[in-house]
């Protein structure tokens, strides 16, 4: 069974985790942003300058799931779609894995 501490320190890794890499991203985009406006490119290279704000999206998203599903080993969960879900949008999994997280010590 899981303690209160170790579900604070849970909650404290998962929302500064959240918080450096919204950031990360938020940073990554307005640099892109302003680089593309400062360029005078062809419209193709616009384009692909401007995607990789999206593939920072879905890299900081592996990242997340990766660290969410060795929390869901190393606390021995059982979850289905909790990974798909974190890679599709980083909140809804970590909030779902905390739900699976408590529903499951209530249970034992």
């Amino acid at each position: 069974m899981i303690s209160k501490t170790d579900i604070t320190r849970l909650i404290a890794k998962y929302a500064l985790l959240l918080i450096i890499f919204y950031l990360i991203q938020f940073l990554f985009s307005h640099a892109i942003d302003y680089y593309i406006k400062q360029i005078e490119a062809a419209d193709m290279s616009k384009f692909w300058i401007s995607n990789i704000s999206t593939l920072i999206f879905i890299l900081l998203n592996i990242i997340t799931a990766l660290i969410v599903r060795s929390d869901i080993k190393r606390l021995k969960l059982k979850s289905k779609y909790l990974i798909f879900l974190t890679l599709v949008w980083r909140p809804i999994g970590i909030c779902l894995f905390f739900i699976t997280l408590l529903n499951q010590t209530e249970e034992e």
